[in-house]
């Protein structure tokens, strides 16, 4: 009577093959499902504190910019309107900005065309990706005053490699280096997607009468699919 019932004790316990194997299945179904979604939260998490890091750092290199520069330098947007800065100042300016920054690389002008840097989209692309039927004069119309952001355009600027990676440009041509109050940055530099609005950023620099601020909330910044603007990115980081 004892050896049966150990013998019903072992099979009650036991699983068999068939049991096991639809187990795993499900597990191997549920992790397929909850897999993506996990590393797009855990890239996103990546990106949030690549970001920050990256913010801080332009913030600190104007804190300390300004402070060499011994004023407020005509170098900005102003909160109330978005009047023109003083683009004499912002050249002068943008040097000594520079010189806050850890730069290991100057990849000169032409840097996307010489392969320095990666390969960006301009304005002119994202715009006829979302509206394929638009011609190209159309196209051209409907990003009038951000011309700056054309493919074209953007091939040719000069940029800059910092020590942890991060490229900067200004995104400005003709040999102005107004990075100080226009700067487009790639928070991971080499490293995927190079889309703008996930890794890609332009960001304008205002100042509100006590203190600079950057932002963007729009304008000329190409966006991609699911990205977003540099205050809606602050916001983001911010939440999370």
């Amino acid at each position: 009577h004892h050896n049966y019932c150990g013998v019903l004790m072992k099979r009650k316990f036991a699983f068999t093959l068939a049991e096991v194997l639809i187990t795993l299945g499900i597990i191997g179904v549920v992790a397929a499902m909850t897999m993506p979604s996990i590393i797009n939260i855990y890239k996103q998490k990546v990106f949030n504190n690549q970001f920050r890091k990256v913010y801080n750092t332009l913030s600190n290199a104007h804190v300390s910019a300004k402070y060499e520069w011994g004023t407020n330098p005509l170098c900005y947007y102003n909160t109330g309107g978005l009047d023109s800065p003083d683009f004499n100042d912002c050249n002068a300016f943008s040097q000594i900005f520079l010189k806050q920054l850890n730069i290991a690389k100057s990849c000169g002008s032409d840097a996307m065309q010489k392969g320095c840097i990666p390969r960006y989209k301009g304005i002119d692309e994202i715009k006829k990706e979302n509206n394929p039927d638009m011609g190209d004069d159309e196209i051209l119309e409907s990003i009038t005053g951000c011309t700056n952001m054309t493919y074209s355009t953007l091939k040719k600027y000069t940029a800059y490699i910092l020590q942890d990676g991060t490229i900067i440009m200004p995104a400005v041509g003709n040999g102005n280096e107004r990075i100080a109050v226009n700067t487009i940055v790639d928070i991971n530099g080499m490293k995927g997607p190079n889309k703008w609005g996930h890794d890609v950023f332009y960001f304008y620099i205002y100042f509100d009468g006590k203190k600079y601020i950057l932002n963007n909330s729009g304008g000329c910044m190409p966006l991609e699919k699911g990205g977003r603007y540099v205050s809606q990115m602050i916001n983001y980081v911010n939440s999370h």
